[in-house]
């Protein structure tokens, strides 16, 4: 695996959603929808590429798995 690979991206994105995700139960406990809002859509946008970062490489993962 390279420096800077697709897997360390996805890697340094699960970094990333962590205080995200911290964010979003603080704000709910705190009943801050505006907070929960802009975290929620934060991570929104960073699963959204996430995603299909992932179904790439499982598609790719397949192809290599059935040529074999």
């Amino acid at each position: 695996m390279s420096a800077g690979g697709p897997t360390e991206t996805m890697r340094n994105e699960h970094v990333q959603m962590q205080p995200l995700f911290a964010q979003m139960r603080e704000a709910a406990a705190a009943q801050n929808a505006a907070s929960y809002l802009e975290a929620s859509r934060a991570l929104h946008d960073i699963l959204q590429q996430h995603n299909m970062k992932e179904e790439q490489m499982l598609e790719i993962a397949d192809l290599i798995h059935r040529a074999l």
